[in-house]
């Protein structure tokens, strides 16, 4: 029998594999990546166990131990976890993420940093890296609309400022939340909460042109490659076929990201996986996940 506990097990355990299996492609066309696993992405790299967790799953930790310890999500505590995490670990970080943080430990305040990157940059930037990240929100605020809204901007503002982030990442949070209770919402009742709760035209028509379409149509290749909207689309096409294979023959990031979906449907049931790690999101607590490995190169950094 189905459990709360299989199902939140799972929406971690789903954002692991989801990461790790696909950390090879990151990138690639999807062509490419057909092309060369036309059965899919089934195994992991062994060396993995060797590495340190990528930027994906390391941060959603972070989230979910700073939630276990204040019940809240605040910009200083999340900055402080972000800078140590930064300075033990640090692979894969995008490009805004990691010019934010720069900005940290140069003694900018928590509230000012996100914003003034951003503004640097032009107003333009809205990378992914809220939206990878949030499911933790999602497992703790499942069955309260306002407060999900709510904790999801305060998850993203530290290190996005622009609005889109924080309202994708509430997008796939809905979806999150609705999994873990074993319920499948239509992908016009969740635009409808998005739009009852003030969010952006471009988001809504992000989430409204999933419905009906094919991963083609979407057209999650590209130079917009690390666009949050584009994560979001990648996310909600998974969402709308949660009954197919995990990663049956999957993309880039956005479609590797929508691993947290898939695990609170399939309800992944590792025993130490939702057991809380006091060692941190750094190299120490991979033993939650079964991994123990020493520190490892950092990644690749892309543009979120």
């Amino acid at each position: 029998m189905t459990t709360l506990r299989d199902r939140y097990r799972g929406t971690l355990l789903g954002l692991a594999v989801g990461n790790t299996l696909g950390l090879p492609v990151e990138s690639w066309p999807s062509g490419e990546i057909r092309r060369r696993y036309p059965q899919g992405i089934r195994e992991i790299d062994p060396l993995e166990l060797k590495l340190p967790w990528d930027d994906d799953l390391a941060q959603a930790v972070i989230l979910a131990e700073a939630i276990l310890e204040h019940d809240t999500l605040r910009n200083d505590d999340l900055a402080a976890r972000l800078m140590l995490w930064f300075e033990s670990n640090g692979r894969g970080m995008g490009s805004q993420t990691r010019a934010v943080i720069s900005a940290l430990r140069q003694g900018m305040l928590p509230s000012e940093a996100a914003r003034l990157v951003w503004e640097r940059d032009g107003g333009q930037p809205a990378g992914n890296g809220a939206v990878m990240r949030c499911a933790p929100v999602a497992m703790r605020w499942a069955r309260d609309r306002v407060k999900l809204l709510e904790e999801t901007e305060n998850s993203s503002r530290v290190t996005h400022h622009d609005p889109r982030c924080s309202w994708s990442a509430f997008a796939v949070n809905l979806a999150v939340a609705e999994a873990l209770t074993g319920r499948t919402a239509s992908i016009d009742s969740i635009a409808n909460t998005l739009e009852t709760s003030d969010v952006g035209p471009h988001t809504l028509h992000a989430v409204r042109d999933v419905a009906g379409h094919s991963l083609e149509h979407l057209r999650l290749d590209g130079s917009a490659v690390g666009f949050t909207l584009k994560a979001i689309s990648g996310r909600r096409h998974r969402y709308q076929r949660s009954g197919s294979r995990c990663h049956s023959g999957s993309s880039s990031r956005r479609e590797r990201d929508s691993g947290s979906l898939d695990g609170a449907y399939r309800q992944g049931r590792p025993a130490h996986l939702a057991r809380r790690s006091s060692a941190g999101s750094g190299n120490r607590s991979r033993r939650d996940l079964g991994f123990s490995p020493p520190r490892g190169p950092k990644h690749t950094v892309d543009p979120r």
